[in-house]
């Protein structure tokens, strides 16, 4: 895991380089106005924001070369650092553009003192990408890590208690409720 404050640097930098850090990615950044990205900066500008690693799922980045860990120390506190060469984030430009849109609305000098106990689960792969077989891997990697099913919103109120307690008193009035495939097998079990 990652303190976001580190991808937020890391995007400002790649910015102010004008780095392009989602070449590899298949998504642009869709902005602030849909429901995921809502509810990702609704989760930093809140209290709640230190559960932030167990809500979200994750940055997948590819890089050319990982170098060794090293101990830093910053605001009091001792932490590894690692350095990348070539970063390419392929799986979380959501989750990363958010992180910066909604830290750069505040000021840099309370980013540390709000965000410095938030993380975010950060896979980092190191592939060189200078061979034909490393660049199939790269593109792959991208290709699965996109590769998700759609979610119905109905899918997410079906794993409510309130939902399961319906279920159970049509169950016991010899009716079957499902809205997943899953709720079959799950109700054989009860």
């Amino acid at each position: 895991c990652t303190p976001i404050l580190n991808l937020y640097d890391l995007y400002r930098k790649a910015d102010r380089d004008n780095y392009p850090i989602f070449d590899a990615n298949i998504r642009d950044y869709l902005g602030t106005s849909g429901a995921v990205n809502k509810g990702i900066a609704a989760t930093l500008s809140s209290e709640d924001r230190n559960n932030f690693f167990y809500y979200n799922n994750g940055i997948t980045m590819i890089v050319k070369k990982i170098g060794k860990p090293k101990t830093k120390t910053r605001d009091s506190s001792t932490y590894l650092s690692i350095e990348i060469t070539d970063p390419q984030i392929v799986n979380g430009c959501q989750t990363v553009s958010t992180i910066y849109e909604t830290l750069s609305a505040l000021p840099e000098s309370k980013l540390r003192e709000l965000y410095h106990d938030t993380f975010v689960m950060l896979k980092i792969l190191e592939i060189p990408k200078d061979t034909e077989e490393y660049q199939k891997l790269s593109e792959d990697i991208v290709k699965y890590n996109n590769s998700q099913n759609a979610l119905s919103p109905k899918w997410f109120e079906s794993s409510s208690s309130e939902f399961k307690r319906i279920q159970i008193e049509f169950l016991n009035r010899g009716f079957l409720v499902c809205i997943k495939q899953s709720d079959k097998l799950s109700l054989i079990h009860i």
